[in-house]
């Protein structure tokens, strides 16, 4: 689903991240793929997840997926406002999803991830980065992924935290520089051909998906990872 088969190193580099600040009880915020959910699941077997999500339909896909691949760590519940009655998950996960809500809804799921938190515990949340070379690039229809979706800047996600009264504790940026797997697949741009030898020895050997930015370059990466703590 997605890009994401294109962008392996990127994705395992991400999963080996989350799961060094993953707790043992875990909640998972409107999945729409299963990309990170299963993976993760399949990686640490002795944590329990929980994934919510707002479609009856897509907990019904989840379950059968789970199911064909044998998945026991993993409950699906549907509710139409993601809210549930447990507030005592140390994780809580909000992977890829920020980018395709409405503003409000964006404020709501970060409300909702507060709220399902213990005291003490972590909020990962991703998003595809506007000040990335890939991010300036999607905003203007130069790459797409699935469903609709829009770059974001940092501050408007750190206007979101700050609301909710969070503690960022890390701020990680991966793939500094847009893999050109993607464009390979999709099609290069006609006015982009000319880096055609140049992407094509950079994709050779990997020196672009496999990337991890903390500080500074994390400003540019193309995909951020805040992780953040509930005080």
């Amino acid at each position: 689903i997605g890009y994401y088969h294109l962008f392996n190193l990127e994705l395992n580099k991400q999963l080996d991240y989350i799961c060094q600040n993953l707790g043992k009880n875990v909640l998972y915020l409107d999945d729409i793929s299963g990309i990170y959910l299963f993976k993760l699941a399949a990686r640490q077997p002795e944590c329990k997840f929980t994934m919510v999500s707002h479609s009856e339909k897509i907990v019904e896909w989840m379950e059968e997926k789970a199911k064909f691949h044998n998945v026991k760590n993993i409950s699906f519940v549907y509710s139409k406002d993601l809210k549930i009655n447990k507030s005592n998950f140390d994780t809580v996960l909000c992977l890829d999803q920020l980018n395709r809500l409405p503003f409000k809804n964006r404020k709501d799921i970060i409300n909702v991830a507060y709220e399902s938190l213990k005291k003490g515990g972590d909020l990962i949340i991703s998003f595809l980065n506007k000040r990335s070379l890939y991010g300036s690039l999607f905003r203007n229809g130069v790459g797409r992924r699935y469903g609709p979706e829009i770059s974001l800047a940092w501050p408007h996600i750190s206007e979101r935290i700050k609301e909710n009264k969070f503690e960022i504790t890390e701020r990680v940026g991966f793939n500094l520089i847009p893999s050109p797997r993607l464009f390979f697949k999709m099609g290069v741009p006609g006015r982009y051909t000319f880096l055609n030898r140049y992407m094509r020895f950079l994709a050779k050997y990997d020196f672009l998906e496999d990337s991890v930015s903390k500080g500074f370059l994390a400003r540019f990466s193309t995909t951020n990872f805040i992780l953040m703590r509930k005080n």
